[in-house]
């Protein structure tokens, strides 16, 4: 699995989780942030602003995906049919270029009234709070 943007405090606890959980997992990250990205303790590291690395990236089951445009365009190519594209950022604009991969997102906009207020059995779509509030998301089911 891929984490894009794992430096990151969202992108690193996915990472760290996925870890634990068995994964092999590659750490996306800018050059800049190589050595932080060691760190984590991924199986490998790749510099999500490197052309050529991108490029040379081989396909993968999954991308848990913390950053926008063009990377995120590009990582949504990098997935295999059947796998996952995860985002907290919205789903890519050309998402629906790619119908055999799940694309799953959430999008959460500290004082919009459709972004998500937490608290106990908030789940996606679903009502949580008295105010009515609803988690702000879009759900592609998977291609044939």
């Amino acid at each position: 699995m891929l984490v894009a943007g794992a430096s990151g405090g969202v992108g690193s606890s996915a990472a760290f989780t996925a870890k634990e959980l068995g994964a092999r997992v590659i750490a996306g990250v800018l050059e800049k942030q190589f050595a932080a990205a060691r760190r984590l303790g991924a199986d490998q590291v790749v510099a999500l602003d490197d052309e050529d690395a991108l490029n040379a990236l081989a396909p993968v089951d999954a991308v848990a995906n913390t950053v926008r445009g063009k990377t995120a365009e590009q990582l949504l190519g990098k997935v295999k049919p059947g796998g996952m594209f995860a985002s907290v950022t919205g789903a890519p604009a050309n998402a629906n270029d790619y119908p055999s991969v799940r694309v799953v997102s959430y999008v959460f906009a500290p004082g919009r009234q459709d972004s998500p207020r937490h608290g106990p059995g908030c789940e996606l779509g679903e009502t949580c709070d008295p105010d009515r509030t609803k988690v702000a998301s879009q759900r592609r089911p998977r291609g044939p």
